[in-house]
């Protein structure tokens, strides 16, 4: 982690010690635990490091007018020409920027840029990115986020991939998000591979499946259900419980979603935007309701992400 102020910033607003205790160390209820808990003990982030504050040559209105690219290079610059405690980033390293003052926020394949007073549930979101992780969506027509997203983006709120209207648990580092969805447990390989049922794989087109919800691994039955489909097939019946009460649902083969027909905006399970568009994956997750809230709040600046990495030099 580097942690940058604009040339006009006043004193640091926190020290380096603060963001390894939210960020890397265990114990503390903050990233560290959040990610441990979430991948079923496969994610682990020790031996991270935090470096930091350097001083940026750019005032807060200059680096306010940079692209994302620049503004992340500013960032690497001043660490790399600091007049004490220099460092150079290594090449291929995941990198979390952060600033004082706040200018932007924003995740890429290998790394996120956010503002000095985040709290957890933005650095799970945007560091979700910088692991490779998308923004979830819905297939609700009538559901956008704000002018710059798409059509149903972040519209999971069971997601920490849908952070700008995610169900929030409270932490000591502030608010979090309450899970991340099978789909992205399954593409990062952390679900075990004895707790994802594939339907068919047996030769039976008919089957019963008993699902244990994703955050209690401890109950019996699959994680996930893979149910692999031709997009030739149209809409295919499925017939599921969800919380309790019997649904018989509808599963787009094109796109994967899985909806109540008596109310097509409520997606039951999505295949997600950019994963095995020809498999529906149907999670079960679930966390008591009473412990969390979905404020209304958009946690990213209003602009979308870079399509692509910005470099580690120009």
């Amino acid at each position: 982690m580097l942690l940058c102020q604009s040339a006009d910033d006043g004193a640091a607003p926190r020290t380096a010690d603060y963001y390894r205790r939210l960020l890397f160390t265990p114990g503390n209820g903050g990233l560290a635990d959040w990610w441990h808990d979430i991948s079923y003990v496969n994610f682990n982030n020790a031996g991270s490091e935090v470096h930091g504050w350097y001083r940026m040559s750019q005032t807060t209105e200059q680096l306010q007018g940079l692209d994302r690219s620049d503004k992340t290079n500013a960032c690497i610059e001043a660490a790399r020409s600091a007049p004490s405690g220099a460092l150079t980033v290594p090449p291929g390293a995941i990198r979390y920027t952060v600033t004082s003052p706040g200018i932007d926020a924003f995740g890429w394949n290998g790394g996120a840029f956010m503002a000095f007073d985040f709290e957890v549930g933005l650095a799970v979101h945007e560091g979700g990115h910088g692991i490779g992780l998308n923004h979830t969506f819905s297939n609700n027509p009538d559901y956008r986020n704000v002018d710059w997203a798409a059509i149903g983006e972040h519209d999971d709120p069971w997601d920490a991939m849908s952070w700008a209207n995610s169900y929030v648990a409270t932490t000591p580092f502030g608010a979090a998000p309450a899970a991340l969805v099978a789909p992205h447990l399954d593409r990062m390989g952390w679900l075990p591979r004895s707790r994802i049922a594939v339907h068919a794989a047996n030769g039976a087109s008919e089957a019963i499946y008993t699902l244990a919800a994703t955050n209690h691994p401890e109950a019996s039955g699959a994680l996930l259900v893979r149910v692999p489909v031709k997009r030739e097939q149209g809409v295919i019946m499925l017939r599921v419980s969800v919380d309790g009460a019997p649904v018989t649902v509808h599963m787009d083969a094109l796109s994967g979603n899985v909806v109540d027909p008596n109310n097509p905006a409520r997606r039951i399970a999505t295949a997600g935007i950019g994963r095995l568009p020809a498999m529906v994956l149907v999670p079960q997750l679930r966390v008591p309701r009473s412990r969390l809230s979905k404020p209304d709040r958009m946690r990213e600046a209003a602009a979308p992400a870079p399509a692509a990495a910005p470099a580690l030099e120009k």
